[in-house]
């Protein structure tokens, strides 16, 4: 039987997640997956994920609930410096030139991944990337298309081939840097055609609720639109009446209080 989460001691967690930042929620794992219901809504402080019995790992969350990105390079068929040049050729800059930041590996071979901060003002202008053709073989690890979390394995967790994941700059000796602006304009290019601009509604003027309650000019211009005699129907029956004014109601409040 796997030993537990707790049985590897709570003092290795706290202490391998030492400095990490305030904002940063978790998740149990168990061999690098999530497992609780839904947890992809449900990010827990560190204590709590230790009193997850079945858990030999922790996840980080990403997304706005964290306000950071997991970078991940996974290399499978290229070479690390292929899966830089791609990097170069896409973003203008390498992926050297990143500031420093909190970093970890998995223990195999030119498998790592880098941890940001992103700024509020494009939370909603990013979506993840899973091995892009832009970006053979790497992961912009953020949130999914239905705006769920998603998670990355942090040290000293359980990993079924190389033991457990370590640090390459750990929290303890390294911020968590803030993405630089030249990445951040990349990628949301790249997330452009997956993100779908958001319908635009009859309250898309910026108005008020309240404005547009006591607005009675929209019964006006509904009643001058809709309510024209018409070759099926007319208006001078009480149904027809019956069914504008409970249209009014709902258009004015000023109308209802008339």
């Amino acid at each position: 039987r796997d030993l537990i989460l707790m049985a590897l001691s709570e003092a290795k967690v706290f202490g391998a997640l030492e400095g990490a930042p305030e904002s940063w929620k978790y998740t149990p794992v168990k061999d690098k997956r999530g497992y609780l219901k839904k947890w992809e809504q449900q990010p827990k402080t560190l204590h709590e994920v230790l009193k997850e019995s079945y858990a030999n790992g922790v996840g980080l969350h990403t997304g706005e609930v964290t306000k950071t990105v997991a970078i991940d390079v996974d290399k499978e068929n290229l070479s690390l410096d292929q899966i830089k040049d791609n990097f170069k050729n896409y973003f203008g800059k390498s992926l050297d030139e990143l500031p420093k930041s909190i970093s970890w590996t998995s223990g195999k071979t030119d498998r790592y991944q880098i941890a940001f901060e992103i700024p509020e003002e494009y939370w909603d202008l990013l979506t993840s990337h899973k091995k892009p053709p832009e970006l053979p073989e790497m992961e912009l690890r953020w949130r999914d298309k239905g705006g769920n979390h998603l998670q990355s394995v942090l040290p000293p967790s359980k990993h079924p081939e190389t033991g457990s994941y370590r640090w390459i700059n750990s929290p303890s000796s390294t911020c968590l840097a803030v993405a630089p602006e030249w990445f951040l304009k990349g990628w949301e290019k790249l997330s452009k055609k997956e993100i779908k601009p958001k319908k635009r509604t009859w309250n898309s003027s910026g108005r008020s609720r309240y404005d547009l309650d006591y607005d009675s000019s929209r019964v006006k211009e509904g009643l001058s639109k809709y309510c024209q005699d018409h070759k099926y129907y007319t208006f001078s029956d009480y149904d027809q009446w019956n069914k504008i004014g409970m249209a009014l109601h709902s258009l004015s409040k000023e109308w209802e209080e008339k």
